[in-house]
């Protein structure tokens, strides 16, 4: 069974930041993510009754069940998010040939879009029909492409077709830009 790398867990906790919706008191505070979920320290998705809290309703509740956290905290629910975004990668990726890089990069694609996503994804599906080498274009095109939504059929440029946010309506830069890094990372030789 794999496990994520040093190097990917602080990738990981860079590209989710330490969010904290009131800067103004001590402990950080729940914040709602760019798609609308209420969210507290590295991206962690605050749950009540088995609901992920969403929208300006859910304020109250998501800050009920998380007054403050403080960092150590923060840094628990990252380790505990990421251990089940590693379940799942093994589960994803059993009797498949998998180098450690591209481990990490789906473990990282995998905290950022949920178990679910990742789990009925391109990505995993090609990923398991051996399917790991890039199409060659520049990156221009591939952007482009991830933008029409016709993206090769390759595990490596499917990372660019998790770039939306708001159900896949809306283009994100910066959700593009970090595929990006996790596609170079999942292209890294072992």
């Amino acid at each position: 069974m794999m496990n994520v790398s040093g190097p990917m867990v602080v990738f990981v906790a860079n590209k989710e930041g330490e969010g904290d919706g009131d800067t103004k008191t001590p402990g950080m505070q729940p914040y709602m993510c760019i798609a609308h979920y209420w969210t507290i320290g590295f991206g962690h998705v605050i749950f009540h009754k088995g609901r992920a809290l969403r929208y300006e309703a859910d304020r109250d509740l998501a800050y009920e069940l998380f007054p403050a956290l403080t960092r150590t905290e923060a840094v628990e629910l990252m380790k505990a998010d990421l251990a089940l975004c590693v379940k799942v990668v093994n589960e994803c990726t059993a009797g498949v040939p998998t180098t450690q890089p591209q481990f990490d990069a789906m473990c990282s694609l995998c905290f950022n879009i949920g178990e679910a996503n990742f789990r009925k994804s391109t990505l995993v599906r090609t990923h398991r029909k051996q399917m790991t080498q890039p199409a060659k274009q520049d990156p221009l095109t591939l952007i482009r492409q991830a933008k029409s939504k016709t993206l090769p059929g390759n595990a490596p440029d499917q990372f660019m077709a998790w770039s939306f946010v708001k159900g896949g309506k809306e283009w994100s830069q910066g959700l593009a830009n970090r595929r990006g890094e996790e596609r170079t990372w999942y292209l890294k030789a072992a």
